[in-house]
């Protein structure tokens, strides 16, 4: 497998803000190949980026403010693409955006996330766990870099100076090629400043047959709270379904999902290692905006992460599932059963670490690291259409503990669950038993 950068280029609204920053490619891009844009505000108001083909952009990289945020996207066609950062208020806005090509396999997979900050004349992103690699850096700074010089190994595309406090300054840069596990890349400046660095790598992959389509996804993260809430940047479509990966400090406790309208079906738990996992699922009814609001049975650090998928003309079963915790760099939820043409969904969280990410062949959806003062980093992640028996892989940079649970989902014809012999009336999920997601029927899992 193989990327090649095709073109790049950047903007900032220099003086006094605005409420939206654009820039456009040279070039028309080409269809199907990967689309990058870095982005910061003066104000660290959160951003949405869209572009005038009407591409979903994708958020990789969770800061929890805009500061070196970066977003990706799949060109639609073969035209001009003019790119639109929106925060929600007007601010001093910077952008850099980066085309690329890719070879060796069907589809491009985010793998591996991380995000720091600090300050002085050298910063770094954390560590990213990859293979062979596409790594895209993106720093940003409030006082003045001066000149930026990217990471060695690591190609510079794009930089724009703070001057006079009119824009924030933003600096992108790649290795098209990276081998290195982990890597840790960043760049240095001239003057010593305060700064932001993000950086994401992604694969070339080639999936089995199939139609399964990522829609969109969301995810939060907080320190402590009785709720936590998060909301998809679009209306979900009537007849595709939700998948939400949640965890919370502590093993004890009933932690429940809602959103007001759809009825949600715990598939996958795990208690161990100072954790609680959960994966759980639910019919789309409803095609209004959605809230979704997670309750962790502990007043302590929680996240979650929200993905709506999409199979065109077929009936949506839950498979099987596999739940597991250890401690190693290689968290894995354990085999999963796969009865026909599956959609593969993990989630991980990891009590240490200074980077994680998605397995081999899965597409990281959601990621958290240990910053901020969070003392449990999480990710979410996917592979489709897969035929056999696998495991939700991840890789944690160092080794430390871990709790992890995988699920798959079908599109095949659907099988009766059993009856639970604990709790009379109920329904119990086991490896020979699949349950419908697409209807209203609920499953409690008990371990």
């Amino acid at each position: 497998m193989s990327f090649t950068h095709v073109q790049g280029t950047g903007n900032d609204t220099g003086a006094g803000g605005a409420a939206s920053l654009a820039k456009a490619y040279g070039s028309n891009v080409a269809a199907g190949d990967l689309l990058l844009c870095g982005a910061t505000t003066g104000g660290g108001h959160n951003v949405t980026v869209t572009d005038s083909q009407g591409n979903a952009w994708q958020k990789a990289v969770f800061t929890g403010k805009a500061f070196a945020d970066i977003w990706w996207t799949i060109a639609g066609s073969s035209a001009a693409c003019t790119v639109t950062v929106t925060p929600t208020l007007s601010d001093l806005i910077s952008m850099t955006i980066d085309e690329y090509s890719f070879a060796g396999g069907t589809i491009v997979q985010l793998t591996s996330t991380n995000t720091k900050n600090g300050s002085g004349t050298t910063q770094t992103a954390g560590n990213l766990t990859i293979g062979t690699n596409l790594v895209y850096c993106v720093g940003c700074d409030g006082t003045g870099a001066g000149a930026w010089t990217a990471s060695t190994g690591f190609t510079l595309r794009y930089n724009s100076f703070l001057v006079g406090g009119t824009h924030y300054g933003i600096a992108a840069s790649d290795n098209v090629a990276e081998a290195t596990n982990p890597i840790n890349p960043g760049f240095t400046t001239t003057n010593s400043i305060t700064w932001n660095c993000s950086a994401v790598a992604f694969a070339v992959s080639t999936p089995g047959a199939g139609s399964w389509t990522h829609v969109q996804g969301v995810q939060n993260q907080q320190a402590s709270g009785a709720t936590i809430t998060a909301k998809l940047p679009n209306n979900p479509t009537v007849g595709n379904f939700l998948v939400i990966g949640s965890y919370y400090e502590a093993t004890t406790g009933s932690a429940s999902i809602s959103d007001g309208s759809n009825v949600y079906t715990l598939q996958a738990t795990k208690a161990a290692s100072g954790a609680t996992v959960n994966i759980w699922t639910a019919p789309v009814t409803t095609g209004a905006a959605l809230t979704f609001t997670f309750t962790p049975g502990s007043n302590t650090y929680c996240g979650f992460t929200v993905d709506e998928y999409a199979y065109p003309s077929a009936t949506l079963a839950f498979d099987h599932f596999a739940v597991a915790n250890g401690s190693s760099t290689t968290p894995s939820s354990g085999t999963v059963t796969v009865s026909g043409t599956d959609l593969l969904y993990g989630f991980m969280t990891c009590g240490g670490g200074d980077g994680n990410g998605a397995g081999a062949n899965f597409c990281l959806r959601g990621n958290a690291q240990l910053t901020g003062g969070y003392t449990y980093g999480f990710a979410a992640e996917d592979q489709f259409n897969v035929t056999s028996n696998a495991a939700a892989t991840f890789i944690l940079t160092p080794t430390d503990t871990w709790v992890a649970a995988g699920i798959s989902v079908s599109a095949t014809a659907l099988a009766a669950a059993t009856a639970s012999p604990y709790y009379p009336g109920t329904t119990v999920l086991r490896p020979s038993a699949r349950t419908r997601i697409d209807g209203p029927l609920q499953t409690r899992i008990y371990c």
